[in-house]
Parts: structure tokens; sequence; C-alpha cells
């Protein structure tokens, strides 16, 4: 494993799930999925495989994968790899198009926010709610004890 991958921690997701989840961000004109396929040329079937190259990026993350099934577990680092020689591709043609390779990064940056997650930052979240959850037990005790001094005083006073 490498050390990039050590410091995040992925969700681990069925294939068919992770790339409608794409489709759905993305929207279906970019990626045009059949979400009740049972075959891999099915799901993707709508997709021109001349001028989309999102084509080649799902047979070859379906590919990389081990899939056997649309329901398959996929790891989203596989998908981030070929998303990523995608770009590399894309970037070092004689025609580029940026439209496609802000695409393509806008696909990484969802994955990434949607699959993802930081290993170090889901540990700091952990230990910032733990610090605020403990200052507001705190305050709540602290405002528990003001409040029976204060019930406390106004009995001391009828008297």
């Amino acid at each position: 494993m490498s050390s990039t991958r050590q410091k995040y921690r992925t969700k681990i997701v069925e294939f068919r799930h992770l790339w409608l989840s794409v489709e759905n961000f993305i929207g279906n004109a970019h990626l045009p999925l059949f979400a009740e396929a049972q075959e891999l040329h099915e799901f993707i079937s709508d997709i021109d495989s001349q001028s989309n190259p999102l084509h080649g990026v799902l047979q070859e993350s379906y590919r990389r994968a081990k899939c056997s099934t649309l329901n398959s577990s996929i790891n989203p680092f596989i998908v981030m790899d070929v998303l990523g020689e995608s770009l590399f591709h894309q970037k070092n043609r004689d025609d580029v198009d940026i439209t496609l390779i802000d695409l393509i990064e806008r696909i990484g940056l969802h994955i990434s926010q949607k699959f993802i997650s930081n290993h170090h930052e889901q540990v700091t979240k952990k230990s910032t709610t733990t610090s605020l959850e403990k200052s507001s037990l705190q305050k709540n005790k602290s405002l528990q004890t003001n409040t029976a001094m204060i019930v406390d005083l106004e009995r001391f006073q009828k008297h």
C-alpha cells in the first residue's frame, strides 16, 4: 500500500453505486448510464466509446477492480488511478479538450469527497467532537449549579 493510501480511508462501494453517484453529480448528458443493467456493456451502452473517454475509464476501472458484476465492490482508489491516467493522456494530446479535462477533474473531486476520507481529519473530527461534548457537559453542569445556587438564594431571602 502506498504512503498516500495509508493516510486515507476509503469506503468500499459497489461499482454500480459509485458510477451512478458520479452520473448524478455530473449529469446524464455527460455520463448516460443504464441503472437497471445486468452487464457492464448494458450499463455503458449509451456512452459513445469513440468520443467519450469515460467509456474507457469505466471499462478499465471494472477490469482493474476484477469486478464480476456491476454490484461487485470496488476500491475508489482504483477509479482515481484510472481517472488520473485518463487526465494525463488528455492533457498531453495535441488537441487538448479543456472541457473534458475539467469534467475528469470534477469526477475525481466528487469521488474523493464522497468515498475517500483523510484518516487524520477523521481523528481530528472525533477528538474535536469529544472536546465539544465535554465542553457542553461542563457548561450544562455549571449552568445547573448556578441555577441551584439561585434557587437556594431565593429560598434564603424569603425566610
